[in-house]
């Protein structure tokens, strides 16, 4: 059993977007039946666990981006880049046969989905794509996609893209990073997206519109080898979470170790100096204070310990 302590690390160290659900299932130790039953694609980690399956993940990109001839190759799932800054993790990062990537992330608070972090999250795709000596023009192009349960751009609109524009010609850039919102309060029956919305909410299989995502929900909702998945996948998620809360821990520690360690070394030089001027025996009490920086009371007691008594 985990020591009730580390769930403060884990939920500090989880995104604001994440806390609030992510917090009653890591003060569980399993997923109850009633849990994975009323799950949803809004739910992160249930979305990363049904699009593992690259069909669905190519329906969800298809229709978002509405390129009908896009094709996965390769998708990842909860997928870490680490950084000399802040590290990152994506909830789905996949890779299409044209060597694209596109990172798909489920945001649930307006604070999660920011707008500087599809910046970073843009440049963290930048870097994974580029291999050491490399030159710029190899950059792949990228797709940074929020789908978020609020209309967090206020426009009133199903889908918001943003890509970089000349200001004085209004031209395209054309650098290849794509940043996309997804309004996923917008669900109107009458299109793709919308439809597409709609089963991101629904929780059981048999009313969703699209038979990949119903196919995959009910495998993992129904069947015992998809509930052994989901839960491993709810486990190791939470492994991994435990040991980054015990790295942060350990790191935060070496840090204040440094800090601590820094401003002991300036006392105890401070000390010394203090030691000398007594020894030398041609400073008032005043001067040495002055001159070392330490209070009154302990230069005192330094000259007690020595034995020198000074006006």
């Amino acid at each position: 059993m985990i020591p009730a302590g580390f769930f403060v690390v884990l939920i500090d160290i989880i995104s604001a977007s994440r806390r609030c659900e992510m917090q009653e299932i890591l003060t569980q130790e399993v997923l109850t039946s009633e849990d994975i039953k009323e799950l949803i694609l809004m739910n992160d980690l249930f979305m990363s666990a049904c699009l593992k399956n690259p069909k669905c993940v190519e329906l969800v990109l298809r229709i978002i981006l509405n390129r009908k001839d896009l094709h996965v190759k390769e998708v990842k799932t909860q997928y870490n880049i680490e950084s000399m800054g802040r590290s990152l993790r994506l909830d789905v990062l996949a890779e299409d046969d044209e060597g694209r990537l596109y990172n798909i992330e489920i945001q649930r608070t307006r604070k999660g989905a920011d707008v500087k972090r599809g910046r970073y999250h843009a440049a963290h795709l930048d870097c994974i794509s580029l291999r050491k000596g490399e030159s710029f023009d190899k950059l792949c192009e990228n797709y940074v996609i929020f789908i978020t349960e609020y209309d967090v751009l206020g426009g009133n609109l199903p889908l918001y893209t943003i890509d970089r524009v000349i200001k004085e010609n209004g031209r395209d850039f054309n650098d290849g990073s794509h940043i996309i919102y997804v309004n996923a309060s917008h669900r109107d029956l009458g299109t793709a997206l919308g439809r597409l919305m709609h089963d991101f909410f629904e929780p059981d299989p048999n009313k969703m519109y699209y038979e990949e995502l119903a196919d995959e929900a009910k495998y993992l909702k129904n069947l015992d080898e998809g509930v052994t998945v989901l839960k491993g996948d709810y486990q190791d998620t939470f492994d991994r979470g435990t040991t980054y809360g015990m790295k942060l821990g350990l790191e935060q520690g070496k840090a204040e170790g440094r800090i601590e360690g820094r401003a002991e070394g300036r006392l105890q030089e401070k000390e010394s100096t203090v030691i000398n001027m007594l020894k030398a025996g041609e400073l008032t009490l005043e001067k040495i204070v002055q001159y070392s920086g330490l209070a009154l009371s302990r230069v005192q007691e330094i000259a007690n310990s020595m034995g020198i008594t000074i006006a």
